[in-house]
């Protein structure tokens, strides 16, 4: 919480250099070496920190903290993009993430069915993520004259990347967790999707809007950012989607504004390549184990439970002859 308060006020509410914003980050920092410290000692531990040792979980993880940042990002902005530039209305704006959807869930299905069927992943889990890569370049491309069209190609090749690859990260790490860690390995993928998008909002929030102002102001006609800053009038982050506010706006300070609007946004998707280099580098590190056959433990898994389970009769056999005891001498 600390470090996501922190990178959603720092460049808006106080400057990066701020003693608050500092203070912030080295709370987060703070927190999280105890966790680490309170993990690391703890009986029963919420996240047993053995389960990093094993490699495949450590990069499922981070590339499912990766694509969770990018995926959120973009169906948090997309819409924005298709109200505020291309100049959808607020309904469709909303209907417009459809293709992107239908690409998620239908190549998501066909994964499921190669994959179960061949055993393979890595490649598969390697196209998706090239393809949201695609995808996010494609966003990176559209201007304050992109089309519905150009729009709609971006979220379908990013819709199909996802599908590819997104849930694969789950599928590989309860792989190769012990049935006993199943539980606490897959809600561990979870919880860093969950991480993942949360940061990601935050971070691409920030993008966008710290420099809006700015980039609205340079589009302006000249003398006009003098007349609007004299009567008080001002466009932030919360007017450029008001259509109230925008149908107020002369033609010429309404272009500006759409202008700023697509500028900003090509920022916050450019930020989503360098992400996925990452998740392209991680996923490539990911070992290719070969996936179980079956719900049974392993037979090692197995004997351990056996050996478990006769210690506890062996301990619990002198109790019982220890009650019959008794009850005889009461007879």
């Amino acid at each position: 919480m600390a470090v996501l308060l922190a990178t959603s006020w720092g460049g808006t509410t106080y400057a990066w250099d701020s003693g608050v914003i500092l203070g912030l980050y080295a709370a987060g920092a703070a927190l999280l070496a105890a966790f680490v410290w309170a993990e690391s000692r703890a009986v029963e531990p919420i996240l047993p920190l053995r389960l990093f040792t094993n490699s495949v979980f450590t990069m499922s993880n981070i590339s499912a903290f990766g694509v969770a940042m990018v995926m959120f990002g973009s169906i948090i902005y997309i819409p924005v993009f298709a109200q505020g530039v291309v100049g959808v209305n607020a309904t469709n704006s909303g209907l417009i993430l459809l293709p992107l959807m239908i690409g998620l869930v239908v190549c998501g299905v066909l994964a499921g069915l190669i994959i179960t069927r061949t055993g393979h992943y890595k490649a598969i889990m390697l196209t998706g993520v090239g393809l949201m890569a695609t995808g996010v370049w494609l966003l990176t491309r559209l201007t304050d004259q992109a089309t519905s069209t150009e729009l709609t190609l971006a979220m379908v090749v990013l819709g199909v990347g996802l599908g590819l690859c997104m849930q694969q990260f789950t599928l590989l790490v309860q792989n190769v967790s012990a049935r006993a860690d199943l539980g606490i390995a897959t809600a561990s993928t979870q919880f860093f999707r969950n991480v993942g998008s949360t940061v990601g909002i935050a971070i691409f929030g920030t993008v966008m809007t710290s420099g809006l102002h700015a980039a609205i102001a340079s589009h302006l006609p000249a003398g006009a950012a003098e007349k609007m800053a004299a009567s008080g009038q001002e466009i932030g982050a919360g007017s450029v989607l008001d259509p109230s506010v925008m149908a107020k706006l002369p033609p010429a300070v309404a272009e500006a504004v759409r202008q700023g609007l697509a500028e900003r946004l090509h920022e916050v998707f450019v930020l989503g390549l360098p992400i996925l280099a990452v998740v392209f580098v991680t996923t490539a590190l990911i070992k290719s184990v070969p996936l179980r056959t079956s719900n049974h433990a392993p037979a090692s898994e197995e004997a351990g439970h056996e050996l478990l389970d006769g210690l506890s009769s062996s301990a619990s056999e002198p109790v019982d002859k220890a009650e019959a005891t008794s009850r005889m001498a009461v007879a």
